[in-house]
């Protein structure tokens, strides 16, 4: 039997199937918020609302989900992607991450993919997997460890090869050379921590 995989932004989802992922979302929080951080109900509510909670099954099983955000400089911020357990290493988390490019970034012109992760987790290495590059780091907010800026230009061959790449006719309004304009992540609080670049980028 050929498993199925479906990723579909909550929003679309029947009112009875709404609720398990809201459930799945606070227990995320309660077994994994020392990597997505703490965050209210009302959060993935809102983001729900607006079409920026993404849900993923496999064979009609919920197995995970992503919360993005985007801001008015076409960056789409990856906000909070989890994975059951029992379910990883098995594409979850590729799969939301091509959702995202190809379903919310390019349609709304977003030209780079970025998010940031706690420097002792191994999801660090799921990132550069997938060809994201690392371009700094700043102190975490609450627990005071250090938070790796991962991002992607979805313009680059990197993303070509995963198939997220936009196409210049996706994209006609950015230079092919203009570099990442990082903006602050919080759109209630716009004062950036301050960001440590890797050598190479000073």
């Amino acid at each position: 039997m050929t498993d199925t995989l479906q990723v579909i932004e909550t929003r679309y989802l029947p009112s009875h199937l709404w609720h398990p992922v809201r459930l799945i979302c606070k227990h995320s929080c309660h077994v994994d918020g020392h990597a997505l951080g703490f965050l209210p109900l009302s959060a993935y509510d809102h983001r729900h609302e607006r079409g920026d909670l993404i849900a993923i099954y496999r064979n009609d099983d919920l197995v995970g989900y992503a919360m993005i955000g985007i801001n008015s400089s076409r960056e789409c911020r990856i906000l909070q992607i989890w994975v059951r357990p029992d379910a990883r290493q098995i594409t979850h988390g590729r799969a939301l991450i091509h959702y995202i490019a190809q379903k919310k970034a390019q349609p709304t012109r977003c030209w780079l993919l970025r998010l940031y992760c706690a420097d002792d987790l191994p999801a660090n290495i799921f990132w550069r997997a997938l060809g994201f590059t690392y371009r700094g780091w700043r102190w975490g907010r609450k627990l005071k460890r250090k938070h790796l800026l991962w991002t992607i230009d979805l313009r680059e061959p990197a993303a070509l090869t995963l198939g997220l790449r936009m196409t210049p006719s996706q994209d006609p309004l950015a230079p092919p050379n203009r570099p990442p304009t990082l903006l602050p992540d919080s759109e209630a609080d716009q004062r950036e921590p301050r960001m440590h670049l890797p050598t190479a980028l000073r």
